[in-house]
């Protein structure tokens, strides 16, 4: 670029230019599986929607031609990605819901000038969390395998 007048320099001819031919004969060596991959994720989508389980799908996409490998991966993503619509609880989403009460009870306020009051509310809120975790762990929502 020309600093003086902010324009770009057009190619000097001195300078090799890639043949056309080299760069698309290389294009044609590239393989999509990005499509086959987005297309087999939907149907999983779809399927486990339905209520199929992880380990049939996977077995009936090796029998389609994908390596256990791949398989497994899918499946794993896909069921990780639908665990909301599953219905499925995490411990993530009760800790989420507890930090969310904790932090909702360390706020300040006016009462933060009032220890005692400041301590009864910490209180009220850690009961409430305590509901909350018993609610949960009464079977609020289907558990989900081995979850990290």
């Amino acid at each position: 670029m020309d600093a003086a007048s902010n324009k770009s320099e057009a190619p000097r001819e001195d300078v090799p230019q890639p043949a056309l031919a080299e760069s698309s004969a290389a294009l044609t060596q590239v393989v999509d599986d990005l499509s086959a991959q987005q297309q087999a994720a939907d149907w999983l989508i779809s399927e486990m929607l339905k209520g199929r389980t992880p380990e049939e799908l996977e077995t009936e996409l090796q029998a389609t031609g994908w390596t256990p490998e791949e398989a497994s991966d899918l499946v794993e993503k896909v069921r990780r990605h639908t665990r909301r619509e599953r219905g499925v609880l995490t411990r993530a989403d009760v800790v989420r819901q507890a930090d969310k009460s904790y932090r909702k009870s360390m706020t300040g306020g006016w009462f933060v000038a009032f220890p005692s009051l400041s301590a009864a509310f910490r209180l009220l809120y850690a009961l409430g969390n305590f509901a909350t975790l018993g609610r949960f762990r009464r079977g609020a929502a289907k558990p989900d395998r081995d979850e990290k």
